[in-house]
């Protein structure tokens, strides 16, 4: 399959423009950001050869397996002004873009290779395990890595997200090794179970904070978005009764949402809870407006998941397992949800939902198939 874009103007109405990218074998878009002039910079992995993927840069030595692809088009998509090509002799997957005001993108993500590519690197070294996390920054020009670092510890470390703050840029993901680097003062420094989420903080080249933050089972940090006091609100789910959180309720099925709200510093939480129903619930996307209130969109199976419909109309009712996407909103206190629906209908081929902010407006989009 190729990757594929779409622009939609405000209502959804009009399609401003729709177009492929890929090559001759699989290649999947896992993340997209859109600069303040309407580029926009996508990233995710191919698996096409060189030759097939229209790709103008290619930044590594042997590369094979998966690669981490990084694509800007133009605002009105008719030009494909960069494709980089970033990897190294094993799987290498982008699942998280950023661009800031120069138009220099980072991207963070997971690499099973050795030789992955690395500048002025916090962490230089492989650091064994099925896989480490990596982050990035390319040039302007997408013809040049600015920045390239590994981030893990000897078992499987992945990126899922990353967002942008005014003294840094911010991480979340999953860890299940015990020498995942953490920092002096951080919230919780030591691995609690089988996987944990956690949450970096990047100062340029040296971490601002590193912590983890999970239980005995599997946790794991989706998404994640910062205040602008540099509070980190994370969103993802959590299969560990004893999951850390400071706001009431228990674990109520399979897998719950998570919501953690982590202070500036790094070292205690604000807020933290559960939010789920019987089976098993995921918070894939997390937005945080001026007020602090948070916007988290996601997939459900549950028939008992928590709704506040508050005049807006459900989705048609959920069959037994299946699935459904869900967009809530949270007060600023994390202690109550102010509105809660599904949307859509009952698929099991929902993928990651994802929320945007337009002129006021929140836009979930949702990929089916």
């Amino acid at each position: 399959g190729d990757v594929f874009v779409f622009k939609l103007d405000e209502s959804g109405s009009f399609l401003h423009y729709a177009t492929y990218i890929g090559g001759q074998d699989e290649d999947r878009g896992n993340s997209i950001a859109v600069s303040s002039t309407g580029e926009a910079y996508i990233t995710g992995y191919t698996l096409s050869p060189r030759n097939s993927f229209p790709s103008k840069t290619v930044i590594g030595g042997t590369i094979a397996g998966k690669s981490v692809f990084v694509c800007k088009l133009s605002a009105d998509g008719s030009t494909l002004t960069y494709s980089a090509y970033i990897g190294g002799a094993n799987h290498d997957v982008g699942n998280g873009i950023i661009v800031n005001k120069n138009g220099e993108a980072t991207v963070v993500g997971e690499t099973q290779s050795s030789n992955f590519p690395t500048v002025s690197a916090h962490d230089a070294t492989y650091n064994g395990g099925s896989s480490d996390a990596f982050y990035f920054t390319l040039n302007a020009n997408g013809d040049q890595l600015l920045y390239s670092t590994f981030l893990g510890g000897s078992g499987n470390d992945r990126g899922k997200a990353i967002a942008q703050g005014t003294t840094g840029i911010y991480v979340t993901g999953q860890t299940n090794s015990a020498n995942f680097p953490t920092t002096t003062g951080a919230y919780d420094t030591s691995i609690n179970g089988d996987f944990d989420a956690f949450i970096t903080k990047i100062n340029g080249s040296t971490l601002g904070y590193s912590t983890f933050i999970g239980g005995i089972a599997g946790d794991e940090g989706n998404s994640i978005d910062v205040n602008s006091d540099g509070d980190a609100f994370i969103t993802g789910y959590s299969f560990s009764p004893d999951y850390p959180k400071t706001i009431a309720g228990n674990l109520k099925g399979i897998k719950d949402v998570i919501l953690t709200r982590l202070d500036k510093t790094g070292s205690f939480l604000n807020y933290s809870r559960f939010i789920g129903g019987a089976l098993e619930d995921e918070g894939t996307s997390i937005i945080i407006n001026s007020k602090d209130q948070a916007f988290i969109a996601g997939t459900t199976t549950s028939l008992d998941f928590p709704s506040v419909s508050n005049g807006i109309n459900d989705a048609d009712p959920l069959k037994d397992k299946e699935k459904q996407v869900f967009v809530m909103m949270i007060n600023e206190t994390g202690e109550v949800i102010k509105k809660s629906v599904r949307v859509g209908g009952s698929f099991d081929d929902y993928k990651i939902p994802s929320l945007s902010f337009t002129n006021k407006n929140l836009i979930c989009n949702v990929v089916v198939g």
